[in-house]
């Protein structure tokens, strides 16, 4: 979302507790995932996310203010949006 509205922008999937299954969705206005293993999941929407090392939580950790925060359970279903990153959130 950005200003209220649907926004295409890179969408990243972090995982602090198992940073291996962190994932990268390209660029989309939304997106539907199944099959994600129980824990806390932040959900980041940003432009040049392709770019971003997602399974690096010393990079990460810059981004998880703006991060809309999800704990799944087992067998949960969960729906949730993210806020496009501004851009002095980025790295330079």
């Amino acid at each position: 979302m950005e200003k209220g509205q649907p926004a295409f922008a890179g969408i990243l999937l972090f995982s602090r507790e198992y940073p291996k299954r962190s994932q990268f969705f390209g660029s989309a206005p939304s997106i539907s995932i199944g099959n994600l293993a129980p824990g806390t999941y932040y959900i980041i929407a940003m432009r040049g996310a392709e770019s971003v090392e997602f399974r690096n939580p010393a990079v990460m950790e810059r981004y998880l203010s703006h991060a809309t925060e999800v704990n799944l359970g087992p067998r949960a279903n969960v729906s949730a949006e993210a806020e496009v990153q501004p851009q002095e959130v980025q790295p330079q």
